[in-house]
């Protein structure tokens, strides 16, 4: 028996519910106002108390209300406010299953594609939305498969109202966390936003994806292209947002495509350039302004964009010198057609030049003296007024300093000329906006300039109140104002090209100078101390530059030359080899303890890993705790490790060299006869060491997969080597490794078709057994066969390059002994 209370507050419930029913759009409206300002915020708890234990019932009449109205576009958003107070409840997950069972969620998501409903009735959709995401994974899940990701996407490219758009990106958020199944379909979607028509959609969805990119890890092929033509946009938020996204992109793997995408963009394509050019004539309703171009726009921000990258990692600066990006900078510079191209371009290429001496010759022959004088310093800077009447209206009131200049915010200009992220971006309209013209604080002067900086007054930071210096100023931003045509189209057509050092390098190594160019290499790696602090003094006494240890131009001539070693070790093992006697090991180890300079240890840890026979070497100076990290990921021990470890890399005395003069001391003693029989043993790798070592390599994503590269391999090339050294200063050692089958063991070390240098070493070395031994030589005539005995004998070193497969396998094969014959006749 219910209690006479209950009774009552059951009758009330049913008499509210007829009301309900019987009532019709003007009274459930006000029935809807009571409802929401009396129950706004309550818990669940508290409604079915309010309800007597019903609110279901009255649920399920406002969201059956809203599926039988929301096509015939009446207003919701009462409707939605009150269904969002019982699925926004505390404990309320019983009506939020209620309201999803019956469709409440395809619903809200049709109604974001009406376009009778108004943008508020959306809005209040989207928040229910955020509820139902916010609820649990399996509800964003419900969400995504009722293609929830595409309509949500759809709605924030076309939805006018920007409360509305953020709304959207709240509810995006929320989906791309903790929703794994889901969460690159909302990746992809983000993506597609992307070519957008609406700039607040577009800056929105660049938000979100600098999100979702951190969370998902791996990246999507159409990522790079989407943000690249974001580039084009007039609105400064959307570059922003743009360029910040690419600097989170550099970390991944994308980073090439990305970097010779923005190289690219400083040089537009003729046909893309005309064809936007016909569009824009015909819109009479746009500027018929070059100017303007869309592709114009698009090359200033490339160019803002890779001085941005450039500025903030050496190491990126280095790939796009690779890429051209000082050609591709100096063509913008040309381009009369829109200045604030130029002004970018100017600007990114005086810091390489700063940055890279090699880059400032190139560009200062391709100039000419006269424009490259403007290019870098102009005359002093005259006084300005500093009292608060002369000022100008949009300067600060102690009037501004030379050094921080004043900048004036016009349509399409940038935010000042140091705005954080976007890096120096400001360029003047010819027709000036004084409506617009605002107080802008003063950023730190950037590196262009060469004056020291002000001393901040107590009332506004960065401005100096006192006369202003009258230091050379940093003439590289207004260069297009001076440059007549001619030099323009001077700059337009340059041919410049600094990436030819390190190709040229690999063409001379094959010249007669090759011996003096590893030697000064190897010497790069170690630059000395004299040097150093004489270029640190420079640049110290250079406030133009920053004063980092890091851009000394030998730090970066010692990165270089880690990276052409490198480069060289791989395409030719025989380098290799002769850097190892130039302690190579020692220079790199070195270099990888200049804590001063990333990327010299970055360089040099990628170089010395790829000199696997000095293993032995190398693991016992770093010690078992840094070898290991060295193996796990040689790329980035620079940030692993720590000052103490960097000093022992530095101060290393690895010396891989004394192998071999150790040999030659080693004969002389008891263990000469298991040492020779040691080295001839190396000749002929025995199959299961050789597959084993394989199997490790091939395994080992960090090492190239070539068979050449094999330890073993190059241990049969250094003991081919160490008997040529030993037979040619001892005869009596020659003999002794004539009965030890040295012939049979130096043909088959020259049918090793995979390892040139062992075929090499092993054929000058028999050369020397032919020469010294006439019994040698006519069995090695009869083994070889006329033909190939003849071009061994013609030039013993590249005969590896002129035999054939089969000619290879007959010297593997041979089964030449010398030793009975020898005997016999001695």
């Amino acid at each position: 028996m219910t209690s006479v209370k209950e009774q009552a507050a059951i009758s009330r419930l049913l008499s509210f519910l007829q009301d309900w029913d019987n009532a019709g759009k003007v009274a459930r409206s006000h029935i809807l106002i009571n409802f929401i300002e009396t129950n706004q915020g309550k818990t669940a708890p508290e409604l079915e108390q309010e309800f007597s234990q019903g609110a279901s019932l009255f649920l399920v009449r406002l969201t059956t209300w809203l599926r039988l109205t929301y096509m015939t576009g009446s207003r919701l958003d009462k409707l939605l406010r009150s269904i969002g107070i019982f699925l926004s409840a505390v404990s309320s997950n019983r009506y939020l299953v209620e309201f999803l069972e019956v469709g409440g969620a395809l619903t809200l998501l049709e109604i974001l594609a009406l376009k009778k409903i108004e943008e508020e009735d959306k809005k209040e959709s989207i928040k229910l939305l955020q509820v139902i995401a916010n609820s649990g994974r399996k509800y964003k899940e419900l969400i995504c498969e009722s293609y929830g990701v595409r309509s949500i996407a759809e709605f924030l490219a076309k939805s006018k109202s920007e409360e509305t758009q953020e709304e959207v990106q709240i509810l995006l958020d929320s989906l791309i966390h903790s929703n794994p199944k889901y969460q690159n379909q909302v990746y992809k979607g983000l993506i597609a936003l992307l070519p957008c028509a609406s700039p607040k959609a577009q800056q929105l969805s660049l938000q979100t994806l600098r999100t979702a990119q951190s969370i998902i890890g791996t990246t999507h092929p159409g990522i790079v292209d989407g943000v690249l033509k974001v580039l084009r946009t007039v609105h400064l938020e959307v570059q922003y947002e743009a360029i910040e996204l690419i600097k989170d992109l550099v970390n991944y793997d994308v980073c090439p495509a990305l970097l010779k995408g923005l190289v690219a963009l400083l040089i537009p394509s003729f046909e893309e350039t005309s064809k936007q050019q016909s569009q824009i004539v015909s819109d009479s309703s746009v500027l018929q302004l070059t100017a303007h171009l869309p592709l114009f726009l698009q090359q200033a921000a490339a160019a803002k964009a890779i001085g941005i990258l450039a500025r903030g990692n050496t190491s990126l600066a280095e790939e796009m010198l690779h890429l051209r990006v000082v050609h591709g900078l100096m063509a913008a510079m040309g381009n009369t057609d829109h200045s604030n191209s130029q002004r970018q371009a100017s600007l990114t290429l005086e810091y390489f030049v700063q940055l890279f001496p090699v880059v400032e010759e190139h560009v200062r022959r391709s100039m000419g003296e006269e424009l490259y004088k403007l290019f870098r310093v102009s005359a002093p800077a005259p006084p300005r007024p500093a009292g608060r009447n002369s000022a100008p209206v949009h300067a600060p009131a102690h009037g501004p300093s030379p050094c921080t200049p004043h900048t004036q915010i016009g349509l399409g200009a940038g935010g000042g000329r140091d705005c954080p992220g976007l890096g120096f971006s400001a360029w003047h309209p010819s027709v000036p906006f004084p409506a617009l013209a605002v107080r802008l604080r003063a950023w730190p002067q950037p590196a262009t300039s060469v004056c020291p900086r002000p001393t901040p007054s107590s009332g506004c930071p960065g401005i100096q109140p006192s006369s202003p210096c009258s230091c050379p100023q940093s003439n590289a931003e207004d260069l297009y104002v001076k440059m007549d045509s001619i030099q323009a189209d001077i700059l337009a057509a340059n041919k410049v090209n600094v990436t030819k050092a390190i190709e040229l390098i690999k063409d001379l190594v094959n010249y007669d100078v090759c011996p003096a160019l590893l030697k000064g290499l190897v010497a790069l790696l170690i630059p000395s101390f004299e040097e150093t602090s004489k270029q640190q003094s420079q640049i110290v006494s250079d406030s133009s530059v920053l004063q980092l240890t890091a851009h000394l131009p030998l730090f970066l001539q010692q990165a270089a030359a880690a990276k052409a070693i490198g480069i060289l070790a791989r395409g030719n093992t025989s380098l290799a080899e002769e850097m190892l006697h130039l302690r190579v090991v020692h220079g790199l180890m070195a270099a990888m303890g200049n804590t001063d300079h990333s990327n010299s240890q970055r360089q040099a840890s990628l170089t010395l890993e790829l000199f696997p026979v000095v293993e032995e070497h190398v693991r016992r100076p770093m010690g078992e705790e840094l070898y290991k990290l060295f193996r796990s990921n040689a790329e980035d021990l620079y940030v692993k490790m720590d000052s103490i470890q960097a000093d022992i890399l530095a101060a290393n005395k690895v010396n891989v060299t004394k192998a071999i003069e150790l040999i030659k001391d080693l004969v002389n003693y008891d263990v000469c006869p298991a040492l020779l029989k040691g080295l001839v043993a190396l000749l002929i790798p025995s199959f299961e060491e050789t597959s084993k070592q394989q199997s490790q390599i091939v395994s080992d994503s960090s090492v190239l997969q070539l068979t050449a590269h094999l330890p073993l391999f190059l241990q049969q090339a250094a003991a081919a080597k160490a008997i040529g050294i030993l037979a040619r200063g001892n005869t009596s050692l020659a003999e002794e490794m004539l009965h030890l089958r040295v012939v049979h063991g130096l043909m088959a070390a020259m049918g090793n078709t995979d390892h040139s240098n062992s075929q090499r070493q092993a054929s000058l070395t028999l050369e020397y057994f032919v020469q010294l031994f006439p019994v040698v030589e006519e069995h090695v005539r009869r083994s070889m066969g006329e033909e190939l005995y003849k071009l061994f004998r013609s030039n013993a070193e590249d005969l590896y390059v002129k035999m054939d497969s089969i000619q290879a396998d007959i010297l593997a094969a041979n089964k030449v002994n010398v030793t009975k014959v020898f005997h016999s006749r001695i």
